[in-house]
């Protein structure tokens, strides 16, 4: 933020902060999304996690295919956050998916984020990050102190 730009992670940390900060969660009872009704918002995310430490997000982003099938091809958006309010509501409608839905999408984004053999410390701290919005905690992928490139 000090450079005056927003990073998914940084835009994600502060969901999750503000979110942790609400005295209580104001969660309204609505019905679960499919897939099929969040493409946009599924591209926003993916494409976070296949800028985020990928030399080549276009291959990032392929892998996430494999995880998603029945669902039309999706386009890689380019690098960054266009508009936080966007960026909001759509992790906020992603939370509202099904716990199918947000089983093949976290599946899809560790796909992207792994598609070179390896998660790096940034596509893992934005795979938790979301999680954690998304209230599927996730523990961390390397013990403290260890090279999590190595």
């Amino acid at each position: 933020l000090a450079d005056g730009t927003l990073t998914p992670f940084e835009f994600v940390l502060l969901h999750v902060v503000q979110r942790h900060a609400q005295a209580a969660p104001q969660r309204t009872p609505s019905r679960a999304l499919n897939l099929g009704g969040v493409l946009s918002e599924i591209e926003t995310v993916l494409s976070w996690m296949a800028h985020a430490g990928a030399s080549e997000p276009e291959a990032a982003f392929a892998r996430s295919r494999t995880a998603l099938p029945g669902i039309p091809p999706l386009t890689l958006q380019p690098r960054g956050i266009a508009s936080p309010a966007l960026a909001e509501e759509a992790v906020a409608r992603l939370g509202r998916l099904s716990p199918q839905g947000k089983r093949l999408l976290l599946r899809a984004l560790a796909e992207v984020a792994a598609h070179d053999g390896s998660i790096g410390a940034e596509e893992g701290e934005l795979l938790r990050a979301l999680c954690a919005c998304w209230e599927c905690p996730m523990p961390p992928l390397w013990i403290s102190g260890s090279d999590p490139q190595a």
